[in-house]
């Protein structure tokens, strides 16, 4: 087996169909051969929709593993990567709409660049636009800047800017910190070397920290233009977007804690609460002015406010949970 694609889905249905039916080599939809050289493995994160039934009867050719309890993105992801017979493995979401021999042009990138450890594709929006696709690692004034909407107004601006490289216009091959985890493949050797995802994160982080560790661990990780992958960027989670939140500031601060200690990791939980408190200041002056929208606005930053102010730095994982490719 040359690939092996990982998918990890939730109430998705519809853009899991899209993603499936993107990764079947003929434009006729017809589903892929069984001596096709890719496999395609969907773990159902315990799915209310029909995910798992649509995957069932519409694509017999996927291989389907089920939770029966809600794990989070990176344990269900892991368990689709232990299920991996490929020489290279593809983490890929399921909101995304994936060009015809586009992995396998990434693959082609490993074979003949044997020195990059994981590479990963240019991701757009479905209007078109070019989405940030990579980024530096994690750092205390990035939090800053985003909190203040500094990376936002100045999104060309190389400080501002600079955790999403947003000042530049991602049109050349180039050596990056972090991979979006929304498609990562790497050789089977990377994973072995590396591990998978650290467990202790539910939703978002888990991929700067798995990139962080490929660089600690002496290898690159390549941003290959070429390559455009359509991403539905925030499907999963627009339908909660306060818990949503809430899960991405908890899952910075434990890689904070993780990679620069607790010090670091309760300065940017003040940071995030002092955003969020900004927030729902601005949003609710709006809902003085009789805004509806605003008004509910105002109560999911009031949710997410009340969230951040509960976490306790000290109480999370002192240690990281990252399972190894037999």
């Amino acid at each position: 087996m040359k690939l092996s694609v990982a998918i990890a889905a939730r109430n998705i249905r519809e853009l899991l169909r899209n993603c499936l039916n993107s990764l079947r080599p003929a434009s006729t939809g017809e589903p892929v051969p069984p001596v096709s050289s890719m496999e395609v493995i969907v773990v159902d994160d315990c799915s209310s929709d029909g995910t798992a039934e649509m995957v069932r009867s519409e694509f017999p050719e996927v291989r389907l593993i089920r939770n029966d309890e809600n794990l989070g993105f990176a344990r269900s992801s892991n368990k689709g990567l232990l299920e991996a017979g490929g020489d290279y493995l593809a983490l890929l979401n399921a909101d995304t709409v994936v060009p015809r021999g586009g992995l396998e042009r990434l693959v082609a990138f490993l074979e003949e660049h044997p020195e990059v450890w994981a590479v990963g594709p240019k991701l757009v929006y479905p209007t078109g636009g070019v989405q940030p696709s990579c980024s530096t690692f994690l750092q205390v004034r990035y939090v800053l800047f985003e909190q203040l909407f500094l990376d936002k107004l100045f999104r060309r601006s190389r400080l501002f800017g600079g955790h999403f490289l947003t000042w530049w216009d991602y049109s050349e091959p180039r050596e990056v910190d972090v991979l979006s985890g929304a498609c990562i493949v790497a050789p089977r050797r990377t994973w072995e070397q590396v591990g998978l995802l650290d467990e202790n994160y539910f939703l978002y982080c888990d991929d700067p920290d798995w990139c962080l560790r490929v660089h600690q661990a002496g290898g690159k990780c390549f941003f290959l233009p070429d390559v455009e992958i359509v991403h539905y960027v925030g499907a999963t989670s627009q339908a909660n977007r306060g818990p949503a939140i809430l899960a991405y500031n908890r899952s910075r601060c434990y890689y904070f804690r993780k990679f620069h200690g607790e010090r670091a990791a309760e300065l940017v939980r003040k940071i995030a609460v002092f955003g969020a408190g900004l927030r729902l200041a601005l949003w609710g002056g709006k809902a003085l002015l009789g805004s509806r929208a605003a008004r509910e606005q105002a109560k999911m930053w009031r949710s997410v406010l009340k969230g951040l102010c509960e976490i306790d730095v000290h109480a999370l994982p002192d240690r990281p949970v990252v399972p190894y490719l037999q």
